[in-house]
């Protein structure tokens, strides 16, 4: 028999995802965390396998004619359980057996929380409740890309609940771009998977708005076949994918793997993202977010036994002349260029994530959108600001 706990929403999110907000019709916040169950004092904490605090609970908190003393009773039935505690905060009603949502104006509960959330647990049995967070996945190379898989394969050690909406054919290199010139064509592959001919940032713009019948709790970009560090992250599709997210206001992680030498003969150490992703993200999961950020998360052209640390860093910057173009000519006497980098080697400054390739560390970047130099803006408003100027002056 399954026991159905109302608990502080303020509580259980302040270890999964933002501090929940009073949602508008029709928006919801999810949150699961899984761990054991003591209780003490008239309150319980929720620890993890290793014996660290995953959420403290003031107490629980009744829900319609429940009585305090059932709720507590119940509680206690579940000292030193193993529990997955999850919920959705609605502005609606609905009950679809792994949740309940409640109809109308946000509910407050007797402990103060600004919502209620579902607890569902089995008494002394392990997890019950399936993973409730959504997933969408999509990346630069391609639906049938080998980092795709890899992805996936991620994903599924976090939730089971997981979106692909990849792009029909290789998008590398085309950054934020969105289609404007010609209609966007989807192709349902399965219940929740899509091939879209177009960018990564149509992609999750598209299965956002019209092809999830619900928001992702997370996006995940990639994993890119090749790093994105340094300037890459500016044109890359991958971080493009992330950054959408983002600006949907989901929690964005883009992924690559980094290559000895970007040739299609080079095999990526997949395995080496899939060995250290799941745990990495899940840790980033578990921290507050500002707003506006995206986590870029680089592996190095390592094996997993030769990886031996994470290094959070910032982004880098390349000689400029590693970018060229190669000049060829067609069989009719015309010219033609190729993009390509030179991959000159450099000593990249310590701390930034181009030095962490370099040295085999998994690289952890978070970026954010806003260009703007604060410095420059500044000096410039002393020069610029007030009245338009009407002179020239001497350069």
């Amino acid at each position: 028999m399954k026991t159905i706990l109302i608990l502080s929403a303020g509580a259980l999110l302040a270890g999964f995802a933002p501090a929940p907000q009073v949602p508008a019709s029709g928006e919801e916040v999810r949150a699961s965390l899984t761990g054991w169950v003591r209780f003490e004092n008239d309150e319980f904490q929720l620890y993890g396998d290793e014996d660290q605090v995953l959420q403290p609970f003031s107490r629980p908190c009744m829900s319609g004619a429940a009585s305090r003393n059932v709720m507590r009773q119940a509680v206690q039935d579940l000292n030193n359980a193993k529990v997955t505690i999850s919920g959705r905060i609605m502005s609606w009603s609905e009950r679809d057996g792994r949740s309940i949502r409640h109809r109308g104006s946000v509910i407050r509960n007797d402990c103060g929380g600004d919502t209620v959330l579902l607890a569902d647990t089995s008494g002394r049995r392990t997890e019950v409740e399936p993973r409730l967070m959504r997933i969408l996945l999509t990346n630069d190379d391609g639906n049938e890309a080998e980092g795709l898989e890899c992805l996936e394969r991620i994903a599924r050690t976090l939730s089971d609940d997981v979106w692909v909406c990849a792009p029909q054919t290789e998008q590398s290199g085309k950054g934020r771009g969105i289609t404007l010139t010609e209609p966007l064509r989807v192709n349902r592959i399965s219940e929740k998977r899509f091939a879209v001919t177009g960018t990564p940032t149509d992609c999750v713009v598209l299965a956002v708005n019209d092809l999830m019948p619900e928001r992702p709790d997370l996006v995940l970009s990639g994993v890119n076949r090749g790093h994105n560090v340094g300037e890459d992250c500016s044109y890359s599709g991958t971080v493009a994918g992330a950054l959408q997210g983002m600006a949907f206001g989901i929690r964005s992680i883009a992924l690559s793997q980094s290559l000895e030498r970007f040739h299609d003969e080079v095999r990526a150490h997949w395995e080496t993202a899939e060995a250290f992703a799941p745990a990495i993200i899940s840790r980033l999961l578990a921290q507050p977010w500002q707003a506006g950020v995206v986590m870029n998360l680089n592996f190095p052209a390592r094996v997993p036994e030769a990886v031996t640390e994470v290094e959070v860093t910032r982004q880098g910057f390349r000689d400029i002349g590693e970018m060229h173009a190669v000049k060829r000519t067609d069989l009719r006497g015309r010219d033609y260029y190729w993009m390509s980098f030179r991959g000159t080697k450099h000593d990249h400054p310590p701390g930034t994530d181009l030095r962490a390739m370099d040295d085999g560390k998994i690289s952890v970047t978070p970026l954010h959108i806003d260009l703007t130099h604060a410095p420059s803006l500044h000096d410039l408003k002393g020069v610029l600001g007030g009245a338009p100027p009407k002179s020239v002056v001497a350069v």
